[in-house]
């Protein structure tokens, strides 16, 4: 049974151009009527400031095949096998694979959808030490470089920030990572690895930046 997220990407990609541009139009209809702020009662006491619309200035991403937004886009809108052969930078599939599954410790697959360059990260831009990064879940480096990438693609200098009233708000979702220590026998600190606690170190890293 095909996912919500595949079902939406199957009917996009089967879409005419014509069919896309109307539903860019629709789109933007929707967005206007729906963030435009609602008539409030004279008494209400509400400030005009508290029913302004929200403005999205920058975006940035990182999918496996889609290094920014333009890219994921693409992917999206055309259908694209993001997935391609478990590369060799990553493991090595060939001795952990198992055509038939039953196997414990073996995968079934030998496809996967991966983020590129995730061994990129230059922590000290961040202000990090390269032994401190490489304990890191590769979830907080690609997170602090989107989040970077987004205030340069909206075109607001970072520096500018320092003593405004601005918030860093992070949600992380995977914990994948976590399981290294316990799995693998590392002795490496663990308290970047719990999500909970991942959530308030990248927002302190990037207010530190501010």
């Amino acid at each position: 049974m095909n996912s919500p997220e595949r079902d939406l990407s199957d009917r996009l990609a089967k879409l005419s151009p014509e069919q896309r541009a109307a539903l860019r139009k629709r789109l933007a209809r929707s967005s206007s009527s729906t963030s435009a702020p609602a008539a409030q009662p004279a008494d209400s006491g509400q400030s005009k400031s508290s029913v302004e619309p929200i403005a999205v200035v920058g975006v940035s991403c990182r999918f496996p095949g889609a290094p920014d937004l333009d890219a994921y886009w693409k992917v999206v809108s055309e259908g694209i096998d993001a997935t391609a052969e478990i590369p060799p930078e990553r493991w090595d599939v060939d001795s952990l694979y198992d055509p038939t599954g039953q196997k414990a410790g073996r995968m079934s697959v030998r496809r996967a959808g991966m983020v590129d360059n995730i061994d990129q990260f230059d922590p000290k831009f961040f202000g990090i030490s390269p032994r401190e990064a490489a304990r890191m879940d590769p979830q907080q480096r690609l997170l602090l470089e989107v989040s970077w990438e987004a205030f340069e693609i909206a075109g607001i200098p970072v520096s500018s920030l320092a003593g405004t009233p601005v918030g860093a708000y992070v949600g992380i979702g995977g914990t994948d990572y976590s399981k290294v220590p316990s799995t693998y026998g590392c002795s490496r600190s663990g308290s970047k690895r719990i999500h909970w606690i991942s959530n308030g170190l990248v927002c302190r890293l990037i207010g530190y930046r501010w």
